[in-house]
């Protein structure tokens, strides 16, 4: 027969196991508490997503987050340096999922379909929306937020930063670099983004087309938006693509009902508003981004 004291159902077993599940849900609810103090608009802009409050989503790559940043204050964004195809199709039916999304604005053009971006095999935006569910939210633990966290301090984890504001790094303007830095940057934006393989024939084909599909089946008000580029890169990334071949994946976009705005057809953006050859500056994002937005759905 068991000695009471270690039965378990002794006093001193229950005091152990309530004493764990106590400070477990206190350590749980320290961490929804600090993913709420960050200062960052993805992480602020996930939770919301999480919450089932959107209804307008932006999703995209680096040229998708540098050209919108936090200026639209009435879409969330889950755009992100090296997002590819098949992350937009995971975050986008894990946003469907738990929000009533009435627009949508993806960041699209043909490096998405480059040799280097097609060899990503990251699942990282996979039910994006239902990390950690049911409550209490672990987010601050994920991999993809650490890594956010990470790019801002050196010590993941050290927990301060979350009281603080993440300092705007220095944004140094296209137009006040050298020559030879220009040209050389130039250069190996273009060769980063080499396509190599017919766009309908890649990997990323079906997954696009399964945007197009949930989009429509699901009644969503959907743009498909070339952001800003300088005309080197503009014009340089499609010497590895046919026009041609561009206007068909067009065509499917506008056959779906769908949106397609390439913005460096309405506005020719001064360079004085990028930081490379690619990207808008902070800047550029507050003068440009409500101008792509009406661009897209003129009576927002």
């Amino acid at each position: 027969m068991s000695n009471s004291s270690t039965s378990i159902f002794s006093s001193k077993f229950l005091y152990t196991f309530i004493s764990s599940l106590v400070l477990f849900v206190l350590w749980t609810l320290g961490h929804e508490l600090l993913a709420h103090k960050l200062d960052n608009s993805f992480i602020k802009d996930l939770l919301k997503l999480k919450s089932g409050n959107s209804n307008c989503l932006i999703i995209g790559d680096s040229h998708t987050n540098d050209s919108f940043r936090n200026t639209i204050s009435e879409c969330e964004s889950l755009a992100l340096g090296g997002v590819t195809i098949p992350m937009i199709e995971d975050a986008l039916i894990s946003s469907i999922k738990t929000n009533n999304l009435k627009r949508v604005v993806i960041g699209f053009a043909p490096h998405y379909f480059s040799d280097k971006r097609l060899s990503s095999t990251s699942n990282a935006y996979f039910q994006i929306t239902e990390w950690f569910t049911p409550y209490p939210n672990l987010i601050t633990s994920n991999a993809l937020v650490q890594k956010i966290i990470g790019r801002y301090q050196k010590n993941d984890y050290d927990y301060s930063i979350f009281f603080k504001k993440f300092p705007i790094r220095n944004e140094k303007s296209w137009a006040s670099r050298t020559i030879e830095y220009k040209q050389r940057k130039s250069m190996q934006a273009i060769k980063d983004h080499k396509i190599s393989i017919e766009i309908v024939k890649s990997k990323y084909w079906s997954h696009f087309l399964r945007i197009l599909k949930v989009l429509k089946d699901n009644n969503i008000e959907s743009c498909f938006i070339n952001t800003p580029n300088l005309p080197v890169y503009h014009t340089g990334i499609r010497k590895y693509l046919k026009k041609q071949e561009w206007n068909q994946v067009i065509s499917y976009i506008k056959n779906n009902n769908h949106t397609y705005i390439d913005f460096n057809e309405i506005v020719e953006v001064p360079e004085t508003l990028f930081k490379d050859p690619e990207h808008l500056t902070l800047h550029g994002s507050q003068k440009y981004a409500k101008a792509m937005i009406d661009s897209c759905f003129t009576s927002y």
